[in-house]
């Protein structure tokens, strides 16, 4: 097993003191090491042992530095869980496979759980909005991008959360509605209109401008506002774009979609 050890046993002694004497301690590493079947010198027991009481915060990896081939120990917000998947491996045995989100301050990372973890999430021991430590997960490229792994060597337990960590899951439950109320539309300009100034009750000045969009569903038209609009003078009749996170509005019975800030335009 390959953990990677920056300190040893005693140096990490130090992080820990206050939660322990040095013969818990001592006792503590012992069980650690059955645990994994004796397979971990001690300085890789004590690691693990200080890492699963939150005492080595300089240790866990930010989510947007995750990347493949990498064991890594990251903590944040479930925002999202998949159902689990039960799955015949070869050997003719079932196995147990859940795929959840994990969310921090610095973006999301796919994380995936096996078997008796994944039992953990069927029973409702973990759940969306928990706050989750995983500590030596493996990491590989997946089909959507950057996944972490707890396997065999893994371990994971449930955090308490901050008031930072409160703040995180509401700002997840807004994108989460702004995503619910947003559309992504694909097609081909047929024509962009003039920018157009207009001035709003605060005296402030805002700009607008339309594009006729020919997608497989027809002809739509998108109103583009503000920064978007400076965006948009990177694009010019016939060419085929994408419009992700438009926000849809009901006038009239019908919908009409608008570009505003969070708005993304992508050649295709």
């Amino acid at each position: 097993m390959s953990i990677k050890k920056q300190h040893t046993k005693n140096e990490l002694y130090t992080l820990i003191k206050e939660k322990q004497s040095k013969e818990e301690y001592e006792e503590h590493i012992l069980q650690v090491k059955q645990d994994f079947g004796d397979l971990l010198d001690d300085d890789a027991a004590a690691f693990l042992l200080v890492d699963k009481l939150g005492c080595n915060t300089a240790n866990i990896v930010q989510l947007s530095d995750v990347h493949p081939g990498q064991e890594a120990t990251v903590q944040g917000i479930i925002s999202s869980i998949q159902p689990p998947h039960v799955f015949t491996r070869k050997n003719g045995r079932q196995g147990k496979v859940v795929n959840l989100m994990m969310t921090d301050d610095t973006g999301s990372l796919p994380i995936v759980l096996w078997n008796d973890d994944a039992n953990r999430v069927e029973h409702g021991e973990i759940k969306k909005h928990m706050k989750l430590k995983i500590i030596n997960g493996y990491t590989k490229q997946g089909r959507n991008g950057v996944e972490l792994h707890v396997g065999r060597w893994s371990s994971l337990s449930i955090e308490k959360k901050d008031d930072t960590d409160h703040a995180l899951i509401e700002n997840n439950k807004q994108k989460q509605i702004d995503q619910k109320n947003s559309l992504t539309l694909q097609g081909t300009i047929l024509s962009i209109s003039p920018t157009n100034v207009f001035f709003r009750k605060d005296e402030t000045y805002g700009f607008v401008s339309k594009v006729h969009l020919k997608t497989k569903k027809g002809i739509q038209l998108v109103t583009v506002w503000d920064s978007q609009v400076k965006n948009l003078q990177d694009f010019s009749k016939g060419d085929t774009v994408e419009f992700s996170y438009l926000d849809i509005k009901k006038q009239n019975g019908k919908e009409e979609f608008h570009a505003n800030g969070k708005a993304v335009i992508t050649q295709l």
